[in-house]
């Protein structure tokens, strides 16, 4: 009898679940996870409560993918509508860190159906970024990890390299001294449905359209001696990683002197282009972004 009073009193208090018809803010806020605010209380910090989301449809299932941090860790969860509410089907909390959360949906398989996302701000221009798939109502990692169980991305371009609409990963690290540094261009392809590890670009740089008058923008890059006489292919990706908006409809790229994409290689309806080039040891690259404002391209060269 006592624990029937205490239930009684319990579901009278408890939280009624949201509707379907509710704020999709109320709706997500409803669901913070209650780990992240027994971390802060557990170690004395004060909790910034901040979330972030995107609706997406999926095998005929309606999601939420929400992203939360408390103000110094995260969690992911994917939230699915259920007859008048939202359940929980799946959380990701740590190993994510970082605050000010940040959700996009893309198709990165050509499948039809987004991925997830998710970024999180780790102070001082730093970030973490992990990608999801949803599958069988769980939230998939597919974007590579470390042997922690931590990402191995910060805050990577995502560019459609092939033109065809499946999507590689980016990631510059840079090393050695401030004066003198060296710029590593990792390089994450889709293989069996996760990203994996390729060979690192020999190049890659976004160039931008100016605010006022388009001028050219030079960049300079070295190859071993042992590559010299190798083939390699530079390829143009109109728009960078955002999207067609940001495409041009003329430009120029010059190597080493010599025009490799004139001006009528470039049209907004094409997202990207393949070349064949021939690189010496020191290169010099010149890149000149015409059209609109807030246009811009990536120019990626990697060996055969």
């Amino acid at each position: 009898m006592r624990f029937l009073l205490i239930a009684a009193i319990l579901s009278l208090v408890a939280p009624a679940p949201l509707c379907a018809d509710a704020p999709l803010d109320s709706v997500v806020a409803s669901n913070y996870p209650s780990d992240l605010h027994d971390f802060v209380v557990s170690h004395h910090l004060r909790e910034k409560k901040q979330q972030a989301y995107a609706s997406v449809s999926s095998q005929g299932i309606d999601y939420i993918v929400a992203a939360y941090s408390n103000g110094h860790i995260g969690a992911v969860v994917l939230l699915e509508k259920s007859g008048a509410g939202y359940v929980v089907d799946d959380e990701k909390s740590r190993p994510i860190a970082g605050c000010d959360p940040v959700i996009e949906m893309m198709d990165l398989d050509r499948d039809g159906i987004p991925e997830a996302i998710a970024r999180f701000d780790t102070g001082k221009g730093g970030s973490q970024t992990w990608i999801y798939r949803i599958n069988r109502k769980a939230l998939q990692i597919i974007s590579p990890t470390n042997r922690f169980g931590g990402t191995e991305l910060l805050f990577p371009d995502i560019v459609d390299i092939a033109g065809d609409g499946t999507k590689d990963i980016v990631e510059d690290h840079i090393f050695g001294s401030r004066d003198n540094p060296t710029v590593r261009h990792d390089h994450y392809v889709l293989r069996n449905g996760v990203f994996v590890v390729a060979e690192p670009l020999d190049f890659y740089q976004v160039f931008y359209r100016s605010k006022d008058k388009p001028v050219a923008e030079t960049a300079s890059f070295s190859i071993p001696q042992a590559g010299v006489g190798s083939s390699f292919k530079l390829t143009v990706i109109n728009g960078a990683s955002s999207t067609s908006d940001f495409r041009v409809a003329s430009g120029t790229v010059t190597m080493n002197g010599v025009i490799v994409s004139p001006p009528s290689d470039f049209s907004e309806s094409r997202s990207a282009w393949t070349i064949p080039v021939t690189l010496q040891q020191d290169n010099t690259i010149t890149v000149k972004v015409d059209g609109k404002p807030r246009g811009r391209i990536a120019i990626a060269i990697r060996h055969d």
